[in-house]
């Protein structure tokens, strides 16, 4: 089964698109699923947020982190 990471987004974000822009890619050449989670993050997390199993990330600087964690999910 192919790890996944879930993208919590927010659409009004400007953040979330930046991630939004580079989170396909990366997922692909990781083999992972993506997991589209629209929200309203504002009150909860940084926007965005991403899961890799129980690992979250949040804000578009940390998909160095979650490349990461999918090498070492696949690893």
């Amino acid at each position: 089964m192919p790890q996944a990471v879930e993208f919590l987004f927010a659409f009004g974000s400007t953040t979330s698109y930046l991630a939004w822009t580079q989170l396909p890619k990366l997922a692909a050449d990781a083999g992972a699923q993506l997991v589209w989670r629209p929200m309203l993050l504002g009150g909860v997390f940084g926007a965005p947020t991403m899961f890799v199993g129980e690992q979250m990330f949040f804000g578009q600087d940390r998909l160095d982190f979650v490349r990461e964690a999918l090498v070492a999910a696949t690893a």
